[in-house]
């Protein structure tokens, strides 16, 4: 248990200090800027689930209430990751094929809009999911508390949004390819066109750095509870709870790893965490 608190500890570090880089950073675009701050915060809620988590199962607490509650939180704070990934392949999307109109996500109704929707899809997401939920469960065990009902509505909204930023992340990578293909053997007196074809390519790998990683270590849980709503005798099985704690650990290594993604694929993002809480003055100028 006290292994498990420091590692929840060290999530909730991380991205606090993500979230007070980006705050500082002023060389990252508002939009990216926004949705890198909302994975940041639901990543720290991940890892207070976890170090809390930890600490009422090893002390053994139980009520239904707090239960409901606490599987809530996470189901929230999972949600709102996925919808963010979904807003930033949607973002590399814009940028690919309407690079003209780009500069028009860091306007601010559609910024509001944005964090709005990223948080007002998963509320409605878990509401309805728990609605449907078993509040007469022996244990706090989230194989128990939700039905075969509330796993169905948690797959079916989740899967779609996980094959569309696959296919799109595909796509964009695929049409920056075919860009530099095109360009790179006739670049003379097209410097600065080929510039930015660059830079396109570049934000697109920065963005599949983070989705990447995102999809291997979320994906399953979506695919788990979709086998247990298609099959639910499996859910009492010792093997599916045992699964569920995998996946779940899957999730708060998703957490860890992010900022340290950032600050590997974002210049400013480096910069400005090397400037401001590492007191040390980066190699380049901004």
């Amino acid at each position: 248990m006290p292994i498990q608190i420091l590692i929840g500890v060290c999530v909730i570090l991380e991205n606090v200090l993500t979230i007070v880089t980006l705050v500082k950073c002023r060389r990252v675009k508002n939009f990216l800027r926004l949705l890198l701050m909302n994975q940041s915060v639901t990543d720290a809620m991940i890892g207070i689930f976890f170090t809390y988590h930890s600490a009422v199962v090893y002390h053994h607490l139980y009520n239904t209430t707090e239960c409901l509650i606490r599987y809530s939180v996470v189901a929230f704070t999972s949600g709102a990751s996925l919808c963010t990934i979904t807003m930033l392949s949607m973002e590399r999307i814009v940028a690919v094929k309407l690079p003209y109109s780009h500069y028009k996500l860091n306007e601010t109704p559609v910024m509001i809009s944005t964090g709005v929707t990223t948080l007002v899809v998963p509320i409605c997401v878990v509401s309805s999911a728990y609605s449907f939920a078993d509040k007469n469960i022996p244990e706090c065990n989230f194989l128990l508390l939700a039905t075969s009902t509330s796993l169905f509505v948690f797959a079916f909204t989740s899967l779609p949004c996980i094959i569309f930023v696959i296919v799109s992340n595909v796509y964009m990578l695929n049409v920056a390819r075919q860009q530099i293909k095109r360009i790179v053997p006739n670049f003379v007196g097209r410097e600065k066109y080929l510039k930015e074809i660059k830079m396109n390519m570049k934000a697109t790998l920065t963005s599949a750095s983070v989705v990447v990683p995102f999809l291997i270590l979320n994906t399953p849980q979506y695919l788990f509870f979709l086998t247990m709503a298609i099959r639910p005798d499996l859910r009492y099985s010792h093997s599916a709870i045992t699964t569920l704690n995998i996946l779940f650990s899957l999730l708060v290594l998703n957490s860890a790893l992010n900022p340290i993604i950032y600050t590997w694929r974002v210049d400013g993002i480096r910069a400005t965490f090397m400037r401001y809480i590492c007191r040390k003055k980066p190699s380049f100028e901004p």
